[in-house]
Parts: structure tokens; C-alpha cells; sequence
């Protein structure tokens, strides 16, 4: 018989005890729910796994599929689409003073804007005082335009558009934390 090289054989060995314990668990384990299917202009959203912990893979037609994952630090996929939903309905509605509140309303401080002159804004009364110059007109295109079920999380928090807006939801609040100009 032929030797075989150091660590082959308990290589083997755990190969087989890790099988063996995954079909087991296999067998006894739940039946997971089927991904949620949320179609999109010229693609669709998926989102499977328990809330915490939800893939999301967004496919689009002619572009390859992006995927991220949705964990506690971020917040649940249905959370963060329904606040973009809400964000992306003030911005539409216009701007007046009503709606810059209804957005201010739906913003986190300290309040991040991400621009070539980057800034922070510390409350409500400072962010409302500057509120032309981090919501500027491209900002509001860019919102206004963007698919609030097209969600991407990534390191805590999650993206609405391409990036113009950041979330996450903590203690049961979503909010928005940064604006990228």
C-alpha cells in the first residue's frame, strides 16, 4: 500500500466528518423560504435569506448582476427600500420649505456630505440652512431618478441610485447618514 502524503489521510478523514455532519443537518433542517422577486424596470431585484442576513442580487438587462448583502448593521432589504421609496416621494415632491423639512426629517446626525468640499452637518437647523448646497440640482436628478428597490449594502449602511444617497437603519429607524455629489 502506498503511503500517502502527510495530511492527505486526516485531510480525508475531516472531508468525510464534515460531509457526513451536513447532510445531517441537511436532513433536519428547515425548508428555506424561496428568494422574493421584486421585478424593476428592465430587470429584477432577488432577495433571499432571514432578515439580518438577506442576499440581494439585482439583475438588470445587459449588465452584469450586482450582489450584496443586507446584515444587522445595515438594516432589513424591505426597511431600506421603503425608506428610499419615502426619501426619493419628498424629493420628487418639490422644493419648498414643507418638503426640505420632510427631507431634513428623514435625515441622521451627524449628517455626511461627500463632495469635493466635504462637510458635516450637525443638527436639523444646520443642514436646513444649507440645504441648496448639499441638495443641489444634480443631487435631485439623480434621487429623483433612482429605483428605491435597487438597494446595495455594503459596510454598515446601503446605497440608493448610484451612491448619491447612504442609509442604514439602527435601534428600528432608517435614515439617511450621507449625500455624494
Amino acid at each position: 500500500m502506498r503511503a500517502s502524503p502527510p495530511g492527505q489521510a486526516s485531510l480525508s478523514r475531516l472531508t468525510t466528518i464534515l460531509f457526513v455532519i451536513a447532510a445531517a443537518g441537511a436532513a433536519s433542517a428547515p425548508a428555506l423560504a424561496k428568494p422574493r422577486v421584486i421585478p424593476i424596470a428592465g430587470g429584477q431585484v432577488m432577495v433571499d435569506g432571514p432578515p439580518g442576513y438577506e442576499t440581494v442580487v439585482v439583475a438588470k438587462k445587459n449588465r452584469r448582476p450586482s450582489e450584496s448583502t443586507c446584515d444587522v448593521r445595515s438594516g432589513t432589504y424591505a426597511d431600506l427600500s421603503a425608506f428610499f421609496k419615502k426619501f426619493r416621494a419628498a424629493v420628487r415632491a418639490g422644493v419648498n420649505d414643507r418638503r426640505r423639512a420632510q427631507v431634513v426629517a428623514l435625515v441622521r446626525f451627524p449628517f455626511r456630505l461627500s463632495s469635493a468640499a466635504p462637510k458635516v452637518y450637525a443638527n436639523a437647523a444646520e443642514l436646513t440652512a444649507h440645504y441648496d448646497e448639499v441638495f443641489t440640482p444634480d443631487v435631485l436628478k439623480r434621487v429623483a431618478a433612482a429605483e428605491p428597490a435597487v438597494v446595495h449594502c455594503s459596510g454598515g449602511a446601503a446605497m440608493l441610485g448610484d451612491g448619491v444617497v447612504w442609509a442604514h437603519t439602527d435601534a428600528g429607524v432608517t435614515a439617511a447618514d450621507t449625500v455624494n455629489q
